[in-house]
């Protein structure tokens, strides 16, 4: 239902400004910085729809986001480019050296989607819970691996 809400608030953002201005009227760039592209390709889809120009996801995926980050930081402030990342990609500047400068470069816009992450094992493991995956790291130091 988020999801749903955040597709509708930035198509009606694009359909209120393309009304006002003629926008758009060349294709619009989400560039992605993560592996994870499903959300774009969605609100991309529905964007596309609304607003009747093309919508191009551009992946630039690796070094933690920070390949896709500084090539969205260099794109022209004129409306057509959006950097779609998590929330963990605005900390990276944190660990690496970086090209751009995070607060200036960049201004939220929108979130797109709200969602959990999972932990995972190969079914062998004897875990059920993050509870018993501890116990056994516990009982077994150094014989763990991912």
């Amino acid at each position: 239902m988020k999801t749903r809400i955040a597709i509708s608030a930035i198509a009606l953002v694009f359909a209120a400004t393309a009304g006002a201005q003629n926008y758009p009227n060349k294709p619009i760039r989400f560039i992605t910085v993560g592996g994870d592209d499903v959300i774009p390709r969605i609100v991309a889809q529905v964007v596309s729809g609304q607003v009747g120009q093309q919508v191009l996801i551009e992946e630039h995926a690796g070094a933690s986001g920070t390949i896709g980050a500084a090539v969205a930081s260099r794109a022209s402030a004129d409306g057509y480019t959006f950097m779609v990342a998590t929330s963990a990609h605005m900390v990276t500047h944190h660990f690496f050296k970086v090209s751009y400068d995070i607060l200036r470069d960049f201004e939220p816009v929108s979130l797109l989607a709200a969602y959990p992450f999972v932990l995972l094992s190969h079914p062998s493991l004897p875990v059920r819970t993050l509870e018993d995956l501890i116990k056994l790291a516990r009982a077994k130091p150094g014989q763990l691996n991912y």
